[in-house]
């Protein structure tokens, strides 16, 4: 939709009569109240579905007591899709730092620093897009899903190598710094690995468990 000046003057008349702006910049704080008042219905929404799911759980109990089995399964099987759609839903707000291209600017693999040259040759990427990423670099390419923790700042990806299709675990550590992303993992083959705890790549342990750590920036173009 396109937003007019006259529109936003128009917005801001409006706002200001019933005490929402009083500043001098119409249009920014009209960007400021519709904010706002977003932020104000997220935390509505995600409030009435939390008491929805409650009274659902409840529901769940009272049809289950009468013997009620396809009713209780049909209150189940709504109580998980609502609890899915809002899991999802967060994964998505704590990912969104995450969200776009990144160009790698520096290199570390098995604790060996990648030598500048190599890193510019190889032109390794990520494209990230929701929960989704695209490693690529010259000659070859990795595909996956992934999940985040952003309180511990793990980083666990599930993909494969482009072409084939051998999937592979990958567990990590991020840090996002502005246009800056840090990224160390290790390859959890048969559940042995470690996970890292600082940025910085070691030796393998055991053949087949490469450790990578790589620093990006966001690309702008």
């Amino acid at each position: 939709m396109k937003i007019t000046t006259l529109g936003l003057l128009a917005a801001f008349v409006l706002l200001a009569q019933i005490g929402i702006v009083t500043a001098a910049d119409p249009a920014e704080e009209y960007r400021k109240a519709m904010a706002a008042a977003q932020e104000r219905f997220s935390q509505a929404a995600g409030l009435a579905t939390t008491k929805y799911v409650a009274t659902l759980k409840e529901s769940l109990i009272e049809e289950t007591k009468k013997g009620n089995l396809e009713g209780a399964i049909a209150i189940r099987d709504q109580i998980k899709l609502l609890e899915k759609q809002s899991v999802a839903a967060t994964n998505d707000e704590s990912s969104s730092s995450l969200q776009g291209e990144w160009e790698c600017i520096a290199g570390e693999e098995n604790g060996k620093p990648q030598d500048p040259n190599k890193v510019r040759q190889e032109r390794r990427r990520l494209v990230i897009s929701r929960n989704s990423l695209i490693m690529e670099k010259v000659g070859s390419s990795w595909v996956g899903k992934f999940e985040i923790d952003p309180k511990s700042g793990h980083f666990d990806l599930i993909g494969k190598r482009v072409p084939g299709n051998n999937l592979t675990e990958w567990i990590g550590i991020y840090e996002v710094n502005g246009d800056e992303l840090k990224l160390c993992f290790i390859f959890n083959k048969e559940d042995k690995a470690k996970r890292p705890t600082e940025f910085k790549s070691q030796p393998p342990s055991q053949p087949g468990l490469a450790h990578a750590f790589y620093t990006f920036k966001r690309d702008s173009d």
